[in-house]
């Protein structure tokens, strides 16, 4: 059984749907890892995200899950980039945090539990 972070894009869709057509059983899995809607009172990208990613799971055939990581990603990647940029830190670069810290952290542990 595997699982493919499924954002909704071209790039996760493509591995999910090679996995499942090589006989793997697959699983989707949508992570929210900011809250939008709490800044601008409407429609966030991340529904367009979540409606993009459901399409794609319909059209390959696999189940799709959701995970919310909001409150990780606010302690674990922007709390810390903001203490870098306002210290003077050279460019810091929150995505490697995500990817430390969230995809290769967080939702790794969620999709092995």
């Amino acid at each position: 059984h595997v699982a493919v972070g499924l954002s909704g894009g071209v790039d996760s869709a493509v591995a999910a749907w090679l996995l499942k057509t090589a006989g793997f059983r697959v699983t989707g899995v949508l992570m929210r890892n900011w809250d939008e809607a709490e800044e601008t009172g409407g429609e966030c990208s991340f529904e367009r995200d979540q409606r993009d990613a459901a399409a794609a799971a319909r059209a390959i055939g696999i189940p799709l899950t959701e995970v919310d990581f909001v409150r990780e990603y606010w302690h674990s990647v922007f709390e810390p980039f903001l203490r870098d940029f306002h210290g003077g830190a050279s460019t810091p670069n929150p995505d490697l945090a995500c990817n430390r810290h969230i995809k290769f952290g967080a939702l790794l542990q969620h999709c092995t539990a």
